[in-house]
């Protein structure tokens, strides 16, 4: 059931309501109309300058616990915080109450209606007063108020564009959180008008990063005047840098407020970088990577002054923030950084080699996780691996104390009169022995774990592509460390996740540290007993796969292998009589009382219906190999007849015409020189065989002869057929 919170709340003095009523907010159970009638009976307290704060404090957990009573008395509330607002002299603690309400009006509002047009209509005053918000406790409540109104209505802020960036260039030198301030430095670009496409918004972030960049250089080239350097960075820079405020007080204050200005435009970057744009942006990497290239190769000359030693701290400081920025860009960025893998990769060896601090290293080792990350394979940090391994061994392997011994030998006087020795010490050297111990630093933890950090995703990014010298190295940093008789190392969890990557991420041309490893797991601690399961565990798998090589056949590939092959049977038979048998099961068979195995009959019968089947199917295979053979044989035969068959038709053809062509010449002969005798009934045969005779007369004579008939047909014979049917043809 829900509580009606007016009736306890009339009970209750007007100092101690919001109290009240921040309790009864916190039990939750309240009902939806007492809130609206309670936030009712609050406006004539805003209206009352006496009663604004006391309206103030109970208004404000009314609109968090609530979002509907913002959207419903935005056009209410608005009018008369935006009033109290703007009143002069207004407390500190007053003005923080009422950004913090108006944050939550305005999140609140729907930007179509038409409390988003009295919003819009307002907007140019709440910014006034922003800007004219002094340094205290206010600021940040002041930038969260402007953070809403340019995300949600950032066509109203676009004519203070120039004014709210010069406030926020201020702002870098004040203790403002850097979050808050790279947020509104990121909506920055995109209040007004954009253009088409977003144009004019790409614009004014590409110009915002590129002065952003260029003030940082120009801050370190006036904090540095000194140092001598190989490269001038600024004159590379084309657009003009940021204004910065100027500090008070003598030169290591202004050194210290400059540092701070330097340091959080560093953060300002990258949190535009890392924050959303709406439209597709340009990022001008090879300015990005100038930074930390630039303040790694700055070497102060060396010195004992406090402004030395100031600028040695500051410089140590403004490079680690250097390093974190390119962090950000390479977490934005990821794998479009490729083109500049070199860049990226030098900078990372150029710096482990050149410094010692163990802040900057272990920035080093971060910013090598997150290129690691980002690009895996495709890093190319393989072809410097070695160099980075080397330099890396420092930071992961603590060294022990020396002492080093010299040898002093004292000066031998020479008596006045030339004579040797002499003295107490009868002629003799004295020797002295000075033993000098030298102790190195321990080890630095941040520096070791991200070292270690940076190890691991290194073996399991490019690991089987590391040549055998870095990755020999790399196991014997590991298993000694595991392995060590001494202390214990002050990071063994990481190290076993080293040592576990090295035995699953392996390749052939490389050794595997599979056998050492078990050894190494033994000795650490039982605290980390889910660590030391989980490596046994990966490298059970390793050393037992699922499945079976593929240069290991089974027994089923090999059979059919053999029934492929058409082995014969009879050889296979003949050579099996020459083997003497024994029984496999030497170590699992049963034994009876009289030491005879006993044999299990359904297996024996199992194996031999198995190899009857295989005879079968080999006999079945010659079978249909010989039908096969012998249907080869008939179908080449018969086309040897069909073509035999052929030639011979044509030459008793060719042998039909030519006696045909004789017999016709011959009868021709005879009729035309009359030998024959005719009669009286057979004249009009005979007249039609002589018209018909004229009549193929002329069309031989129009056509071939007979000669030429026959010449061309013995001809075309004679190309065409095979010589035994050519001579029969020749011999008709």
């Amino acid at each position: 059931m829900s509580v009606d919170i007016c009736p306890i709340l009339r009970g209750v003095p007007t100092n101690s309501q919001a109290s009240v009523l921040s309790k009864l907010l916190a039990v939750g159970n309240v009902c939806p109309s007492s809130l609206q009638s309670h936030a009712s009976t609050l406006l004539p307290l805003l209206s009352s300058p006496q009663d604004q704060l006391t309206g103030l404090v109970s208004l404000l957990p009314l609109l968090r616990f609530s979002p509907s009573l913002c959207s419903t008395n935005c056009d209410k509330l608005l009018p008369l915080l935006s009033k109290i607002m703007t009143r002069p002299g207004l407390p500190l603690s007053t003005l923080k109450l009422v950004y913090q309400c108006m944050v939550l009006l305005i999140a609140g509002s729907v930007t179509s209606s038409e409390t988003g047009k009295l919003v819009s209509s307002m907007a140019p005053s709440m910014i006034s007063s922003i800007l004219n918000t002094k340094s205290g406790p206010t600021r940040s409540s002041s930038l969260q108020l402007l953070v809403v109104l340019m995300s949600r209505y950032p066509g109203s802020c676009g004519q203070a564009r120039s004014r709210l960036q010069d406030m926020l260039v201020t702002l870098l030198g004040e203790e403002v959180c850097v979050e808050l301030l790279g947020k509104c430095f990121s909506l920055l670009p995109q209040v007004g008008g954009g253009g088409r496409d977003g144009a004019e918004h790409i614009s004014q972030y590409t110009s915002l990063l590129s002065s952003l960049v260029s003030t940082v250089h120009t801050g370190l080239s006036s904090l540095y005047p000194h140092v001598r350097e190989f490269d001038t960075f600024t004159s590379n820079l084309s657009v003009p840098p940021l204004t910065l405020a100027q500090g008070g007080g003598g030169q290591l204050e202004r050194s210290i407020t400059l540092a701070m200005q330097l340091d959080r435009a560093m953060g300002v970057l990258g949190q535009l970088l890392t924050r959303g744009f709406p439209h597709v942006r340009q990022v001008p990497v090879d300015m990005f990577l100038s930074l930390p290239t630039r303040l790694l190769s700055l070497t102060l000359p060396p010195s004992t002054t406090p402004n030395h030693q100031l600028l040695s701290s500051l410089l140590s400081q403004l490079t680690g923030s250097s390093l974190s920025l390119i962090c950000q860009l390479v977490n934005s960025l990821q794998d479009q950084l490729l083109p500049e893998a070199g860049s990226i990769n030098s900078l990372l060896v150029s710096g482990l080699g050149r410094v010692s601090s163990p802040k900057i290293r272990a920035g080093l080792y971060y910013l090598l996780s997150c290129w690691l990350e980002g690009a895996g394979a495709a890093s190319g940090i393989e072809l410097c691996a070695q160099q980075i391994i080397s330099n890396m061994v420092v930071d992961i392997m603590p060294t022990k104390e020396k002492i080093a011994l010299e040898k002093g030998n004292s000066n031998k006087k020479k008596r006045k009169h030339g004579k040797k020795g002499g003295g107490g010490g009868n002629g003799m050297i004295k020797s002295v022995p000075s033993t000098t111990s030298t102790s190195s630093s321990p080890l630095s933890l941040p520096t070791c774990s991200a070292a270690l950090t940076s190890l691991e995703l290194l073996i399991s990014s490019v690991g089987p592509w590391l040549d055998k010298e870095t990755h020999t190295q790399i196991s014997r940093v590991v298993l000694s460390q595991l392995l060590s008789p001494g202390p214990p190392h002050p990071q063994p969890a990481q190290l076993l996740a080293c040592l576990t990557t090295l035995a699953t991420v392996s390749s052939p041309s490389l050794l595997s540290t599979a056998q050492i490893s078990l050894p190494a797991l033994s000795l650490l601690p039982a605290s980390l007993s889910p660590q030391v399961r989980r490596s046994l565990l990966s490298l059970q798998a390793a050393a037992h796969p699922a499945r079976l090589s593929l240069d290991i056949q089974d027994t089923n590939t090999a059979r059919i292998n053999n029934v492929l092959a058409g082995k014969d049977l009879e050889e296979e038979n003949e050579n099996v009589e020459d083997l003497d048998y024994c029984n496999t099961a030497t170590q699992t068979e049963m034994i009876g009382s009289d030491n005879i195995p006993i044999v299990v009959d359904d297996t024996i019968k199992r194996i031999k219906e198995l190899e009857d089947a295989l005879k079968v199917a080999k006999a079945a295979e010659r079978e249909a190999r010989a039908l096969v053979l012998k249907k080869d044989i008939e179908m080449s035969r018969a086309a040897i007849n069909a073509q035999k068959r052929a030639a011979k038709d044509e030459s008793i053809t060719a042998a039909a015409k030519k006696s045909k062509f004789s017999e016709e010449t011959d009868d021709t002969d005879k009729l035309g020189s009359g030998g024959y005798e005719t009669s009286d009934h057979l004249a009009p045969f005979l007249q039609e065989a002589g018209s018909a005779e004229t009549a193929s007369d002329e069309t031989s004579e129009d056509k071939l002869s007979v000669a030429e008939m026959l010449q061309d047909f013995s001809d075309k014979l004679n190309s065409n057929l095979i010589p035994s049917t050519t001579a029969d043809s020749d011999s008709d």
